[in-house]
């Protein structure tokens, strides 16, 4: 047996997460007994097939396409990762931040800050800081490069017996090579793409690129990808000061022109594995000038949120306002777990600003006309940190 019922089921917590008032979620919990049993069963007898993925475009932050997988292989994607969890954690460096317990966003921004203060002897002395981001990252992963290099860390690492081996391989074969866009349903219609260029959309992909956001395995198989470049920029370029979250890297040194032949050496080993720096987002700057990380401006008096951020809530803020008024217009309830989703996901929006000094920029937003509608439902604390959903009007 490859998997254990019990196994599946912590997989299936894992993955229903957040994730209990979306339709895919609720269909599969309409039978979670019988539809738990029916999967357990596919993987351990190797009949296990990957469903349609269900396609859509977001534009914000920006303009993105996802391919938001069946839910049933979202567990899948759960299983695979809690096995490998371990040694994906002793290939990763220390400072790279994506997708990792406890070293999300916000670890990245204070490792980013202490970093320049490090260098710099607490902004003292003059030291510079390379900014880097891959360009349409994702798009261009080569398929077979990530599946071997996640096979070499399996049989290197995972102290499987040489059936588990093969089984464990087998899966993430079937999730690495497959192609969502080849069998998937569109939320949308197609003329919503057409705000993507060819080279940030996996439709015009050969088989062997390109990995879909919005699955949890990309996410940290693209992280796996990245992993030896770290490892290049630490060891063989020798800097010490370095971080990467995804496609977006940093290095900090007190050698400018270090840094600038760094530049021609990161686009060499980049090639090698198909990936391009993007020519229009490199940057050098001194440090006691701050930095754009993450969201947030990293300054030597601290760190400030970025326009880019407050923008980014504020069209969120304008989407739920939008499902809020067709509500009330059509004299409709709003379900009370819909407006907890809505109140919780300003709340992350609210709880990330609140780690810069950001009090004025909050306040104005919730004083602003885009977030009124939702006010009849909820309100905020005195320190403008978090929505509070309303006693005297709940939804229903």
């Amino acid at each position: 047996m490859f998997v254990e019922y019990e196994e599946l089921y912590k997989a299936y917590l894992d993955c229903r997460k957040h994730k209990r008032g979306s339709a895919n979620c609720q269909a599969f919990e309409i039978d979670v007994t019988r539809n738990l049993y029916l999967l357990w069963k596919d993987l351990n007898n190797g009949t296990y097939k990957i469903g349609r993925s269900i396609a859509f475009i977001v534009h914000h932050p920006k303009d993105r396409e996802v391919f938001a997988a069946d839910f049933r292989d979202r567990i899948v994607h759960h299983l695979i990762i809690r096995r490998l969890e371990r040694l994906l954690d002793e290939e990763f460096i220390e400072d790279s931040y994506s997708c990792r317990k406890g070293k999300g966003t916000l670890y990245g921004i204070r490792r980013c800050e202490e970093q320049m203060r490090e260098c710099s002897n607490n902004f003292t002395e003059t030291c510079y800081i390379l900014k880097g981001d891959l360009k349409s990252f994702f798009v261009t992963i080569c398929k077979s490069l990530l599946y071997a290099r996640i096979c070499r860390m399996i049989e290197e690492k995972g102290g499987y017996d040489e059936e588990t081996q093969n089984f464990m391989e087998h899966i993430i074969s079937l999730i690495v090579f497959n192609r969502p866009q080849d069998n998937c349903i569109f939320k949308q219609p197609l003329s919503e793409w057409s705000c993507l260029p060819k080279d940030k959309s996996l439709r015009f992909c050969d088989d062997d690129h390109g990995l879909p956001i919005g699955n949890l395995t990309s996410q940290i198989f693209a992280n796996l990808f990245l992993s030896d470049f770290d490892h290049f920029v630490k060891k063989v370029l020798g800097f010490l000061y370095y971080g990467r979250y995804v496609d977006d890297f940093y290095i900090i040194c007190k050698d400018k022109e270090a840094l600038i032949q760094a530049i021609e050496k990161i686009k060499a080993y980049l090639a090698e594995i198909g990936v391009t720096l993007h020519p229009k987002k490199i940057y050098i700057q001194e440090v006691k000038k701050g930095v754009q990380f993450l969201g947030q401006n990293i300054k030597p008096f601290g760190t400030l949120i970025a326009r880019k951020s407050i923008g980014n809530l504020c069209a969120k803020l304008y989407d739920f306002n939008r499902f809020v008024m067709w509500h009330e217009t059509n004299e409709k309830d709003i379900d009370r777990r819909d407006m907890e989703y809505i109140i919780s996901s300003i709340n992350s929006y609210y709880g990330y600003m609140r780690q810069a000094k950001s009090y004025k920029e909050r306040k104005k937003v919730a004083h602003s006309q885009v977030i009124q509608p939702l006010l009849d439902y909820a309100h905020f604390d005195k320190d403008y940190t978090k929505l509070i959903i309303n006693d005297c009007k709940q939804a229903a």
